[in-house]
């Protein structure tokens, strides 16, 4: 084995030799090198799940209002409750969890921003120093 092949595509090259026909097998698996790709693509791709997520949930709850206390208005509380947890639970910056990509994208311009500034020590003594004007009469 390469170093530059590494466990994940051997397993994952068995896995659809064990199951061919399987619809699901590159879902999660972006080929090449995605630093290329532009973040507002890696924050469209991010938002997806999780808005999906909330718009189901607003659907169910619209539909609840009609339906009368039974097995079908449990079943669409199960559903409103199960969309929501997955829909704000996106949202945390956990790794492998959509909310990972989504604040670094949001907050990719403020690092950029804090990157180009000197904040080193001596530049913030500078700054805190009253300018004193050298004009000469």
């Amino acid at each position: 084995m390469t170093a530059d092949k590494g466990i994940k595509p051997l397993v994952l090259s068995r896995l659809q030799q064990l199951h061919p026909n399987n619809a699901t097998r590159d879902v999660n698996l972006y080929h090449g090198d995605q630093s290329l790709i532009p973040g507002h693509v890696h924050l469209v791709r991010s938002l997806g799940g999780p808005i999906f997520n909330l718009l189901i949930a607003g659907l169910c709850s619209a539909l609840a209002i009609g339906i009368a206390p039974s097995f079908w208005s449990d079943l669409v509380a199960s559903l409103i409750s199960t969309n929501q947890f997955f829909g704000f639970g996106s949202f945390f910056p956990l790794p492998s969890v959509d909310g990972e990509v989504i604040w670094r994208e949001l907050l990719r311009p403020i690092h950029e921003r804090l990157k180009t500034k000197d904040v080193s020590p001596e530049s913030m003594k500078k700054s805190r120093q009253p300018q004193v004007s050298q004009d000469k009469e």
